[in-house]
């Protein structure tokens, strides 16, 4: 995957460790809440010194 972009599994992905390693993604990582992946993503322009985006989201 490129840098810089964050992929974001359903639970039903996430759940099924067969599934993930067949489509390869690794069993290391934080395949989170929705609500909790957005704010990793806000907090590494932080931690590069940079100012986060506005962000506009809805209750989906």
């Amino acid at each position: 995957m490129p840098a810089g972009v964050t992929a974001v599994l359903l639970a039903e992905w996430t759940q099924d460790r067969l599934r993930c390693r067949a489509a390869g993604v690794p069993d290391e990582g934080d395949h989170g809440a929705k609500c909790h992946l957005a704010l990793d993503i806000l907090d590494e322009p932080t931690s590069w010194q940079l100012t986060a985006p506005v962000v506009v989201a809805d209750a989906g």
